[in-house]
């Protein structure tokens, strides 16, 4: 499936004559070689969509992609590919923060972008032992989350996590928030029974 949708987009590219339509081009591969798990190329195709990209809101997602390979890298190689995922995950984040700031761009897409460069973040200090680091990406995370939905449920649990598992006295207020998004007694009970269970 993805291999012919890769061929059209070749197929495509004989037509891409303007500086916006090679970045449309290249940020597509970059997309479809991470879902064919090809790191390497990903990084290839990102960095040269970064070369047509005509604004921030056009940088944000190169950089995105760049992390992302970096990111995957980072399994074989923690030290150097977790780094530099880091690195291309704050530069993201800059060009989205200046972004929303003019207020240019599709602000969800930018706050999604936003979170999951934390998101990043957050993993790769967790594996490397920096737990406090992996907490400040969390905390980074709810800036750009919505007060209802997933996203704010996935983020207020790992920050109960965090908390609980630094006996930080934020960790009830955040437990109280995130019980929010529980509907029944029955799910609020068991969420809490998980957690004692777990500490």
């Amino acid at each position: 499936m993805y291999e012919k949708a890769m061929e059209i987009l070749e197929k495509g590219f004989r037509f891409a004559d303007t500086n916006e339509n090679l970045y449309v081009y290249y940020i597509n591969m970059a997309s479809m070689n991470d879902r064919c798990d090809d790191s390497q190329n990903e990084f290839k195709m990102a960095q040269a969509a970064l070369q047509y990209a005509e604004s921030d809101v056009d940088i944000a997602p190169c950089y995105l992609q760049m992390a992302h390979s970096e990111w995957n890298l980072s399994e074989f190689d923690l030290e150097s590919h977790g780094q530099e995922a880091i690195k291309y995950s704050r530069l993201c984040l800059s060009y989205v923060e200046k972004s929303l700031s003019e207020n240019q761009g599709n602000i969800l897409v930018l706050r999604k972008i936003a979170r999951f460069c934390c998101q990043m973040m957050c993993t790769i200090y967790e594996e490397r032992g920096e737990k406090d680091k992996a907490a400040e990406q969390v905390k980074r995370a709810l800036k750009y989350t919505d007060e209802g939905g997933e996203e704010g449920k996935e983020v207020y649990m790992s920050l109960v996590h965090y908390d609980i598992g630094k006996k930080n006295v934020n960790a009830l207020k955040n437990l109280r928030i995130l019980l929010r998004y529980y509907d029944t007694k029955k799910e609020k009970f068991d969420i809490c029974h998980q957690l004692m269970m777990k500490y």
